[in-house]
């Protein structure tokens, strides 16, 4: 017969909650979501309700039957910190003459995702319908015609951008010279 339960969560609890406030076994608030798409989903199916209760309540239920408190614990330790070009993963898309490299291999799973984005000459972006996002772009190299809901602006070299995901965007490089984005979803969104 078991004499306990191990649940594995890759990639385990969010890094803003301390391992204390999880051992006190009180309400917190994660002040970032890993999958937002994920967490409305489960919420729609009464899988989860999305208040923060979710460690309080398994430490009540565990009191009640006289079973021992729930323990966790993380790994405070990424597992890698340094990435190099040969890490990278690319995709390139010829239709739109651009190429995205994700910088962070599978950062889809982090607070943050960043992508390198080359535009050739006349090259553009994907559009992205407005969703739930904190958007930053950093113009390392040419300039790009940012346009945003039916707003437009010119981004060059050595400037940048931000704004929340709630209108349709998308870059332009209308130049004749490649142009290079340093662009930062938060939560991911590539």
């Amino acid at each position: 017969e078991p004499d306990c339960i191990n649940i594995m969560n890759f990639p385990g609890i969010d890094r803003s909650i301390s391992e204390k406030t999880i051992a006190e076994g009180k309400r917190f608030v994660s002040r970032y979501y890993r999958n937002r798409r994920l967490g409305e989903f489960l919420k729609e199916l009464e899988l989860s309700e999305g208040h923060s209760s979710g460690i309080p309540t398994i430490q009540e239920e565990l009191a009640k039957n006289g079973s021992p408190r729930a323990e966790f614990f993380t790994d405070q330790e990424p597992e890698q910190i340094v990435f190099r070009q040969e890490d990278y993963f690319e995709k390139e898309n010829e239709e739109l003459c651009h190429k995205v490299e994700w910088v962070i291999p599978n950062a889809q799973k982090n607070v943050m995702e960043p992508v390198r984005m080359t535009l050739q000459a006349n090259g553009a972006s994907e559009v992205y319908l407005p969703h739930e996002t904190e958007e930053f772009g950093y113009v390392l190299k040419g300039a790009i015609r940012l346009f945003y809901g039916t707003s437009s602006y010119v981004v060059r070299a050595g400037e940048s951008f931000y704004f929340k995901a709630g209108k349709k965007h998308h870059i332009e490089n209308n130049g004749s010279r490649e142009a290079v984005v340093l662009w930062i979803s938060a939560p991911p969104s590539f």
